[in-house]
Protein backbone atom coordinates (compact mmCIF):
# COMPACT_ATOMS: atom_id res chain seq x y z
CA UNK A 1 0.00 0.00 0.00
CA UNK A 2 2.82 2.49 0.75
CA UNK A 3 4.38 1.62 -2.65
CA UNK A 4 0.94 2.13 -4.30
CA UNK A 5 0.16 5.73 -2.02
CA UNK A 6 3.66 6.93 -3.04
CA UNK A 7 2.46 6.27 -7.21
CA UNK A 8 -0.93 7.97 -6.73
CA UNK A 9 0.63 10.91 -4.87
CA UNK A 10 3.67 10.80 -7.53
CA UNK A 11 1.63 10.73 -10.81
CA UNK A 12 -0.72 13.35 -9.51
CA UNK A 13 1.82 15.83 -8.53
CA UNK A 14 3.70 15.42 -12.02
CA UNK A 15 0.48 15.58 -14.57
CA UNK A 16 -1.47 18.22 -12.56
CA UNK A 17 1.22 20.19 -10.75
CA UNK A 18 -1.78 22.62 -9.03
CA UNK A 19 -2.61 19.94 -6.86
CA UNK A 20 -1.77 19.88 -3.08
CA UNK A 21 0.77 17.21 -1.82
CA UNK A 22 -1.19 17.54 1.66
CA UNK A 23 -4.00 15.85 -0.41
CA UNK A 24 -1.70 12.69 0.19
CA UNK A 25 -0.41 12.86 3.90
CA UNK A 26 -2.64 14.93 5.84
CA UNK A 27 -6.30 14.15 4.26
CA UNK A 28 -8.09 10.96 5.39
CA UNK A 29 -10.07 10.54 2.20
CA UNK A 30 -7.34 9.25 0.23
CA UNK A 31 -5.95 6.92 2.49
CA UNK A 32 -9.28 6.31 3.98
CA UNK A 33 -10.03 4.66 0.44
CA UNK A 34 -6.96 3.19 -0.23
CA UNK A 35 -7.73 1.04 2.71
CA UNK A 36 -11.14 -0.19 1.99
CA UNK A 37 -10.47 -0.78 -1.60
CA UNK A 38 -7.45 -2.96 -0.90
CA UNK A 39 -8.47 -4.90 2.56
CA UNK A 40 -12.59 -5.03 1.56
CA UNK A 41 -15.41 -4.61 -0.89
CA UNK A 42 -16.40 -5.91 -4.71
CA UNK A 43 -12.80 -4.81 -5.68
CA UNK A 44 -10.99 -7.50 -3.23
CA UNK A 45 -13.34 -9.63 -4.36
CA UNK A 46 -12.84 -10.09 -8.01
CA UNK A 47 -8.83 -9.49 -7.40
CA UNK A 48 -9.28 -13.29 -4.82
CA UNK A 49 -11.44 -14.47 -7.54
CA UNK A 50 -9.06 -13.52 -10.73
CA UNK A 51 -6.19 -14.73 -9.16
CA UNK A 52 -7.77 -18.51 -8.40
CA UNK A 53 -9.25 -18.33 -11.69
CA UNK A 54 -5.80 -18.65 -13.00
CA UNK A 55 -4.85 -21.65 -11.21
CA UNK A 56 -2.80 -22.52 -7.85
CA UNK A 57 -1.57 -19.06 -6.25
CA UNK A 58 -2.44 -17.51 -9.75
CA UNK A 59 0.42 -19.06 -12.01
CA UNK A 60 1.00 -17.72 -15.58
CA UNK A 61 -1.80 -18.26 -17.97
CA UNK A 62 -5.73 -17.79 -19.17
CA UNK A 63 -7.97 -17.30 -16.42
CA UNK A 64 -11.09 -15.24 -15.80
CA UNK A 65 -11.81 -11.64 -17.11
CA UNK A 66 -12.37 -8.80 -15.12
CA UNK A 67 -15.59 -8.42 -16.96
CA UNK A 68 -16.43 -12.36 -16.44
CA UNK A 69 -15.96 -12.07 -12.65
CA UNK A 70 -17.96 -8.68 -12.84
CA UNK A 71 -21.11 -10.80 -14.25
CA UNK A 72 -20.74 -13.62 -11.81
CA UNK A 73 -20.25 -12.06 -8.62
CA UNK A 74 -21.07 -8.58 -8.65
CA UNK A 75 -25.48 -8.89 -9.54
CA UNK A 76 -24.94 -5.79 -11.73
CA UNK A 77 -22.48 -3.58 -9.55
CA UNK A 78 -19.28 -2.17 -11.45
CA UNK A 79 -15.53 -3.22 -10.73
CA UNK A 80 -13.70 -0.10 -9.55
CA UNK A 81 -10.77 0.85 -11.50
CA UNK A 82 -10.41 -1.40 -14.40
CA UNK A 83 -11.23 1.07 -17.12
CA UNK A 84 -9.21 3.63 -14.95
CA UNK A 85 -6.04 0.83 -14.92
CA UNK A 86 -6.37 0.89 -19.03
CA UNK A 87 -6.40 4.61 -19.41
CA UNK A 88 -3.69 5.54 -16.96
CA UNK A 89 -1.18 2.64 -18.32
CA UNK A 90 -2.01 4.11 -22.58
CA UNK A 91 -1.22 7.66 -20.61
CA UNK A 92 2.06 6.68 -19.01
CA UNK A 93 3.04 4.85 -22.07
CA UNK A 94 2.18 7.68 -24.81
CA UNK A 95 4.36 9.84 -22.45
CA UNK A 96 7.17 7.30 -21.66
CA UNK A 97 6.63 6.98 -18.25
CA UNK A 98 6.05 3.38 -17.00
CA UNK A 99 9.53 3.25 -15.52
CA UNK A 100 8.71 5.56 -12.76
CA UNK A 101 5.36 3.61 -11.69
CA UNK A 102 6.22 0.06 -11.26
CA UNK A 103 3.60 -1.30 -8.93
CA UNK A 104 1.28 -0.24 -11.80
CA UNK A 105 2.92 -1.18 -14.83
CA UNK A 106 2.83 -4.83 -13.24
CA UNK A 107 -0.86 -4.27 -11.85
CA UNK A 108 -1.46 -3.58 -15.34
CA UNK A 109 0.38 -6.50 -17.03
CA UNK A 110 -0.85 -8.92 -14.31
CA UNK A 111 -4.50 -7.55 -14.83
CA UNK A 112 -4.21 -7.85 -18.65
CA UNK A 113 -1.38 -9.34 -20.35
CA UNK A 114 -1.37 -12.40 -18.31
CA UNK A 115 1.77 -12.00 -15.99
CA UNK A 116 1.96 -14.09 -13.01
CA UNK A 117 1.00 -12.52 -10.08
CA UNK A 118 3.37 -13.97 -7.66
CA UNK A 119 6.01 -11.50 -9.93
CA UNK A 120 4.12 -8.40 -8.37
CA UNK A 121 6.99 -7.08 -6.16
CA UNK A 122 9.60 -8.26 -8.24
CA UNK A 123 12.37 -5.34 -8.15
CA UNK A 124 10.08 -2.69 -6.48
Amino acid sequence: MRIGLLEMSTFTLEFFPGSSPLTFSHHSAGMADLITTAFGGRNRKCAEAYIRSRGEYGGEGEGKSFDQLEKELLNGQKLQGVATTQEVFEFLEARGRLEGYPLFDKVYRISFEGMDPKRLFEDL
